[in-house]
Parts: structure tokens; C-alpha cells; sequence
């Protein structure tokens, strides 16, 4: 391939005869200017020379520019950089525009707040002062709020431990920019027993509300409590959280009619009742209660339970409740509506695990007989154990059977001399946890997995 590029040498060649040229046009207008003013000429060879040495660099530096662009050609940009300052533009553009819609909006919030004179149109502080001694500190506009009432929950000032309006009243600080500060403090007497779990309440009451409720006007902030833990010295804290679970049995769990139930609470200042939903009527039967621990400390509760009267095939709502809000009637029957609904409780619903049929309680049984039940826990395995009085153990009446829930089922049992004997059935999902002709000292609570074996009875039959 030939190179037409021009020689370097050429090139100076023809620059020195351009500068020459320059040089001679120069020189003429120059003198025709002098000419022209009447100068004398004043160009010398020193002068000519140095405006030709002057062109041949400026000559020099455009071939060496023009090299370095021939070497280094021009590179494409990666798509890849286009995209992400395309995408960096899209974002800086939105949150741009984000911002100065928000700005917009806080400034039409800002206005229309002013306006409306809903920018916090009150504060409520509550705070408990010395050892028995709770404050009340308001700071409220005159033009919103109308009035003020507290409710200290102290049983010493009446059923209901209501003050009443405190504004209102003559103890009413108001300013000049139509806020209206009050300040006012009561005091506890010392109670006895556990102590008493109550709350200061205040209550404010708005002169009018617009069609639409601001949020600083809602019924949540309208109404400020402060829990409170008044204890037998007359000393007040903040209590803590009070809790009360229902431990054993678990929700979903199968029970029998009679069932162990344990109950776990702490920081609790009421009695606790268990209660059981009647399904006919839809109210509460009594099974057992305990008082409060003492000063809210731990408490245990461990009570077998006869859930008989209740709906024996299916489920059972089981209430643990800790109030001091109702009285436990002579009926032990409490209707629904009237257990506050917030006290600290725990509600579960337990599922029948079966029935014994047949025979009944102090019925006469032969040397060989049939007992009949109903299970309800579906893919079990059923036994029937037999326990006589005078030898204290348990017997397995056969290998275990498998149950179709709610299906009345058999099993033969075999009766000794004169006795009495108590009957259960035990439900298992372990088909050799038992085996006919087992002797056991007591009755096993799981199988070797871990999971509970289910027992239905006991039933006492005689032998005469």
C-alpha cells in the first residue's frame, strides 16, 4: 500500500516559502503604511527572521497533534454507560419532582393547619410525683377544647374514682396566644392485699369538629391513660406487663371430660377464674378460681377440670380470665357480655378425645364383658386397660385396635372375682405401644416417640 502522506522535509520547505511570502506581503503593507504616515522603514533582518522561526513552530506543533489524533483512533462508549447515565438522569429527574411536590404538600398542610388552628391544639403529661402522688400538666388552645375531665381510678373517691371536669375551673392558667395551662396532682391511700392495677384517665372534649376529623382530633388522642400500680404501702410504679396463659393443654389439643389444666400468670392484681363456654346458652360456666399472687408475683395453678355438661362430641372453649370487674354469681354462670373484655385472659378451644358408652358408672359386670366407646381422634390405635382395687395394677385387655373416628366401637374386657374395677381406654398412635396380658404399674403419658397417649375414663364397675 503507498504512502501518500507529504515528507516531513517537503512540508518545512513549503512552510519557509509561505513564510517568505507572508514576510514580503508584510513588509509591503507595512511600508505603505509608513508611507502613507510619513515614517521611515523600520523592518530589519532580525525581525524577519524571528516571524519565520515563529511560523515554523506553530507549523511544527499542528504535525505533531495531527500524529498523536492518527494513533490513538476514537473509541466507541459502551452501551452499558449510556444506559446507566440514561437510568441516573430518569432517577435524579423523579426525585426532583418527588421533592418539590412534597414541599408543596407540607406547605398546603402547613397553611391549611394554620388556618384551621389544628396544629397541636393540645398536650397532655402524666407523671407520677413523689411515692403516691400522680400529675396531670395541660396545655391546651381555648378555641378547640371546651373541657377537661380526669379519672384518677382511685376507689377511695367513689365507685367509679371519677374527679369530674377539671376545665373549665379556676385553676386554669391563660396566656396571651389563647393557650389555656393547668397543673393539677393527686394523691393515693394506701391500699391492702395485692395492691391495685388502675390508670389515670383524661378525657378531652373538642368545642366542634369539621366534617372531616383531623388526625390531632382523633378519638385515640383525645383520650390519654396512664397504666398505674398502686402497692399496699401507698407507693406508686409502673407496672408491668401483666400476662396469663392457659400452659397445658394447648389449643387443638384432645381432652376427655375430666382434664388437668395449668395455668401461668405473673404481674397479675386480680383474681383468676377458668371458665368453660356453655354452647347452648353461649355463657360462661365456673370450673375453678385462685386470688391474686402476692405484690404480682408469679403464679402456677394446677386443677383437673370435669368438663362433663358440655357438648361431648367436638369442641369446647376453655376462658382464663383475671378481673376484679365482676362478681362470680351463686349460679357459676356468667353471661358473655359481662366479662370486661379488657382484662388480661387467654381463650383456647380443646377437642373431645372420645367417650366411654358402656358400661356406666357402678354398673355390675360379669367375669367377661364388653365396653363400648366412641373415639374421636382419628388414626389411633385404642386399649383397654382394667385396674382392680385390690391389686392396684393395670391390665391390657388385648392388642391395640384401630379407631374410625366417631364410630361407636368394642372391646372385650376380662373381670376377675369380687371387685371393683376402673376401666379406660387409652388412645395411642403407636400400634405396639400396647400388648395383651401387659402388666403396668401406671399408665403411660406418651409413647416411645414422644407423643401423648389420650385416656378416656375412668369408669368404676363392681363385680358383686
Amino acid at each position: 500500500m503507498v504512502d501518500r502522506r507529504p515528507d516531513p522535509e517537503s512540508q518545512l520547505r513549503s512552510l519557509l516559502w509561505a513564510a517568505e511570502e507572508n514576510e514580503r506581503v508584510a513588509r509591503a503593507e507595512e511600508a505603505e503604511r509608513k508611507v502613507a504616515a510619513g515614517e521611515e522603514d523600520s523592518f530589519t533582518p532580525e525581525v524577519v527572521r524571528e516571524i519565520l522561526l515563529r511560523a515554523v513552530d506553530d507549523r511544527e506543533a499542528q504535525l505533531r497533534g495531527h500524529r498523536r489524533q492518527r494513533s490513538s483512533p476514537h473509541r466507541p462508549t459502551p452501551v452499558w454507560r449510556l444506559a446507566a447515565a440514561a437510568c441516573l438522569a430518569v432517577l435524579l429527574t423523579g426525585f426532583s419532582y418527588g421533592y418539590v411536590r412534597y414541599r408543596q404538600l407540607l406547605e398546603e398542610y402547613d397553611r391549611l393547619a394554620e388556618e384551621l388552628h389544628f396544629d397541636e391544639p393540645f398536650t397532655v403529661g402524666l407523671s407520677t410525683t413523689g411515692q403516691s402522688s400522680v400529675e396531670v400538666a395541660l396545655s391546651l388552645r381555648q378555641e378547640i377544647i371546651s373541657e377537661v375531665y380526669v379519672d384518677w381510678g382511685d376507689p377511695s373517691d367513689g365507685p367509679a374514682g371519677v374527679e369530674g371536669r377539671i376545665y373549665p375551673g379556676s385553676e386554669v392558667e391563660v396566656s396571651g396566644e389563647g393557650f389555656a395551662r393547668l397543673r393539677l396532682a393527686h394523691r393515693y391511700e394506701p391500699v391492702t392485699g395485692a395492691g391495685l392495677r388502675t390508670a389515670v384517665t383524661v378525657r378531652l372534649v373538642p368545642s366542634t369538629l369539621p366534617a372531616v376529623r383531623p388526625e390531632t382530633l382523633s378519638e385515640e388522642r383525645l383520650s390519654v391513660t396512664h397504666q398505674l400500680w398502686l402497692l399496699p404501702p401507698g407507693i406508686l410504679v409502673d407496672p408491668p406487663a401483666a400476662s396469663l396463659e392457659i400452659a397445658s393443654p394447648n389449643d387443638g389439643d384432645f381432652v376427655t371430660l375430666k382434664t388437668e389444666v395449668r395455668l401461668r400468670g405473673a404481674a397479675l392484681s386480680a383474681p383468676v377464674y377458668l371458665l368453660v363456654l356453655d354452647p347452648a346458652s353461649g355463657s360462661y360456666r365456673h370450673l375453678a378460681s385462685v386470688p391474686p399472687p402476692l405484690f404480682g408475683a408469679e403464679m402456677t395453678l394446677s386443677q383437673v377440670v370435669d368438663l362433663a355438661g358440655q357438648a361431648s362430641e367436638g369442641s369446647v372453649r376453655l376462658l382464663a380470665i383475671s378481673s376484679d370487674h365482676f362478681d362470680l354469681p351463686p349460679s357459676g354462670t356468667i353471661p358473655w357480655q359481662d366479662l370486661p373484655m379488657t382484662a388480661t385472659r387467654h381463650e383456647i378451644e380443646l377437642r373431645f378425645a372420645g367417650t366411654i358408652v358402656a358400661p356406666a358408672a357402678g354398673a355390675h359386670v360379669s367375669g367377661v364383658d364388653t365396653v363400648r366407646f366412641k373415639a374421636f381422634v382419628d388414626g389411633a390405635y385404642a386399649a383397654l386397660l382394667v385396674r382392680p382395687a385390690r391389686a392396684g395394677a393395670f391390665y391390657v385387655q388385648g392388642d391395640g385396635m384401630a379407631v374410625t373416628a366417631g364410630e361407636e366401637l368394642s372391646l372385650a374386657g376380662t373381670f376377675g372375682g369380687r371387685d371393683s374395677y376402673e376401666i379406660y381406654i387409652g388412645l395411642t398412635f403407636d400400634p405396639d405401644l400396647f400388648r395383651q396380658g401387659d402388666r403396668l404399674a401406671r399408665r403411660p403419658r406418651a409413647d416411645a416417640s414422644g407423643r401423648p397417649v389420650t385416656w378416656l375414663g375412668p369408669v368404676t364397675v363392681v363385680q358383686p
